[in-house]
């Protein structure tokens, strides 16, 4: 097999081959801030979870970890807010459905849409994002903007 495909590069005039390394694609990197002691960017496995990371950044006694589902896998890219216990507003990263329609303005359809959301294209990066979700506008995120967090 190997003289078969040096045949082919010498009759072609190949006379350089160059090896390049395979890239990585088995990492992510993401970023933890809030209540942690070890707030930053991680590299983490692809596939790796919530309860991973925080097992690195060592959350503080004073995070809420109940706002969070700790088997939830991360993505390339996202950005973890952990809130402190005393914390009033309902995270549209991690809340349930059931918490989702607390918010002003927020109805089964639209939580179940928000978890969707979240499902395919992975944490919000901001705020604002949540108008990506169908349902949710520039009007609809006013009012409930108070009540919202990462």
């Amino acid at each position: 097999m190997h003289t078969i495909l040096l045949l082919i590069l010498l009759i072609t005039g190949c006379t350089h081959v160059e090896v390049l390394p395979p890239q990585d694609i088995s990492t992510i990197t993401v970023m933890i801030q809030g209540s942690v002691e070890k707030e930053g960017e991680y590299t983490l496995h692809k596939g790796s979870t919530l309860e991973e990371l925080l097992e690195l950044a060592k959350p503080l006694d004073t995070a809420d970890l109940s706002l969070y589902s700790l088997s939830m896998p991360l993505y390339e890219g996202d950005i973890i807010e952990i809130r402190e216990k005393n914390t009033s507003c309902i995270s549209i990263n991690y809340a349930s459905k059931e918490e989702l329609i607390e918010i002003i303005g927020i109805g089964e359809k639209t939580a179940q849409a928000i978890i969707e959301y979240r499902s395919t294209y992975g944490l919000f990066k901001n705020i604002n994002e949540i108008t990506n979700v169908k349902g949710i506008g520039e009007k609809k995120l006013a009012k409930m903007r108070d009540q919202i967090c990462l």
